[in-house]
């Protein structure tokens, strides 16, 4: 968000934003955004299908430096990993929402 986009929300009320909002735009955008959590969650069953037992051994071994220590295991599972994948989803998908060269208005 630039200085000019924190003004403009500034200066303006809900109701007078809501009068600026390009639902083309917005439109657009959500269905890219659904475009990629459907392509993205299709390729990821089909991954985690065909390659079930190969991840199963990698998810072990990387599992197996934590043994002993279940709370780092926890913090590395539920914390660490989802953090970081989720972060390189967000970073994926901003890139795509950016982009406006398709839309004419």
């Amino acid at each position: 968000m630039s200085i000019h986009d924190a003004q403009y929300i500034y200066r303006y009320t809900y109701e007078d934003l809501d009068k600026h909002i390009n639902y083309k735009v917005y439109i657009i955008q959500l269905i890219v955004w659904l475009m990629i959590i459907t392509i993205s969650k299709l390729i990821v069953f089909w991954v985690e299908y065909i390659n079930a037992e190969q991840l199963i051994e990698t998810g072990m071994a990387v599992l197996s430096v934590f043994y002993g220590n279940p709370n780092a295991e926890l913090i590395f599972v539920m914390i660490l990993v989802p953090f970081t994948l989720n972060s390189i989803q967000y970073w994926v998908q901003d890139n795509f929402l950016k982009g406006t060269d398709f839309i004419k208005n």
